[in-house]
């Protein structure tokens, strides 16, 4: 089968991509912010509520325990698909910003002191930088940053930025507002060196290619189930089995108890520990078939798919010499963020939708980023494994016509 072939097929799968959009096919450039839901996740969160809608692990019935082991199974198709040691170091959470807020609360408020410093990069997500302010404000630690190329890569000292007080690392693995990808493999090892835990952003990379964090070596990855084709609402934390036991509980409730009693409460370990109250049942099981449907794709066939939709982009940013296109590094996913300083990203963005073109406009939740490069945001256009060279071709058109009636 062809690579235009298998895209085709691929498409079929997704329901919402075939229908009109203002009278024009959809062309779907959105995937950083969530990407679309094959037919197979939908059919999974429909059959739990029409076969086996069931609170999970607490019920002595049937339909309890087919709810149970459903979103067991997906524990286990997470550490299959990320490659983790255990189970039991899968932590279902409500998406990356909950991931993250978790080892904030449980680990770094009540590890960090005052002077201990935190490391983040200057292309974080607002959700990778909030907590560690917070923390901050609470413990006394410093948050550094490592600044940025102007091609969105890390400045070439970036190790320098790592030393002795250098207590947590948590970085993104691939940028949401350029589509950078940068050397994790690389930072993991230093911050070890220097004696500090990481944290891996990896709600970006997720999709493009292989995490396996036991090779990694990571203390804690997070990522959200809706940038793989999965629902909402619904992540996942990995975390090393041994330091989530020693980890702090983050919320107290229901399921995560061992004993209650008015004179104490002991807790369960890793998973339930952190899993308090029911969970997003529907979310997992969903999260987890879409795993199963995006392993059966392959890596091989989703890295051919990227790298030929790379190819199809360079022509539109060759092409377009009216926009400035951010990010252009070697290493990079299919995320292209652009601007013009003769008109407002958003304007751009408006008149793409017109024609059916949905993309991306605003700061991404990058803020400090455009703030240090004195931009107040971009337009962005991501590519997932369903976009194929019509949707790059509708995308050059409509850029064109709506460049040409933003400033004539």
């Amino acid at each position: 089968m062809s690579l235009d072939q298998d895209i085709a097929h691929i498409r079929k799968e997704f329901p919402i991509l075939h229908q009109k959009v203002r009278g024009a096919s959809l062309v779907y450039l959105d995937n950083a912010a969530t990407t679309q839901k094959p037919q197979a996740v939908i059919a999974s969160i429909s059959s739990y509520y029409e076969q086996y809608n069931a609170n999970v692990h607490r019920g002595a019935h049937y339909l309890a325990n087919l709810a149970t082991d459903a979103m067991e199974k997906s524990r286990d198709a997470i550490q299959h698909f990320i490659g983790a040691t255990h189970r039991e170091e899968i932590i279902f959470t409500q998406g990356t910003t909950d991931g993250i807020n978790l080892v904030a609360h449980a680990w770094a408020m009540t590890h960090l002191k005052i002077g201990d410093e935190i490391l983040v990069a200057l292309s974080e997500h607002h959700a990778n930088i909030v907590p560690w302010q917070q923390v901050c404000k609470k413990t006394g630690a410093i948050l550094k940053v490592i600044p940025l190329n102007p091609d969105g890569t890390w400045v070439a000292d970036w190790k320098t930025y790592i030393n002795a007080q250098t207590k947590l690392v948590s970085v993104g693995w691939v940028s949401n507002a350029t589509g950078v990808v940068h050397p994790i493999h690389e930072m993991v090892e230093q911050a070890h060196n220097a004696g500090a835990k990481i944290l891996v952003d990896a709600a970006q990379a997720v999709s493009h290619f292989p995490l396996q964090v036991a090779q990694l070596n990571c203390d804690w990855l997070v990522f959200s189930g809706h940038k793989l084709f999965g629902p909402t609402g619904i992540g996942v934390l990995f975390g090393k089995l041994d330091l989530l036991n020693a980890m702090e509980v983050y919320r107290t409730g229901g399921e995560m108890i061992k004993k209650v009693s008015f004179e104490g409460t002991t807790f369960q370990e890793a998973p339930l520990k952190f899993e308090a109250g029911t969970p997003h049942i529907q979310g997992i099981i969903g999260l987890g078939e879409a795993i199963r449907w995006f392993s059966n794709v392959g890596w091989e066939w989703i890295h051919k798919i990227e790298m030929q939709q790379i190819e199809w982009m360079k022509s539109v940013t060759a092409e377009v010499k009216a926009l400035h296109w951010i990010g252009e590094s070697e290493r990079k996913t299919a995320l292209y963020s652009f601007w013009s300083p003769q008109f407002h990203h958003a304007d751009l963005g408006e008149l793409l939708d017109q024609q059916g073109v949905a993309i991306r406009t605003g700061h991404h939740c990058t803020q400090p980023l455009w703030d240090a490069w004195n931009m107040s945001g971009t337009a962005r256009a991501s590519f997932a494994l369903y976009n194929n060279e019509e949707d790059t071709v509708q995308l050059q058109k409509s850029l064109i016509k709506s460049i040409q009636l933003l400033i004539g």
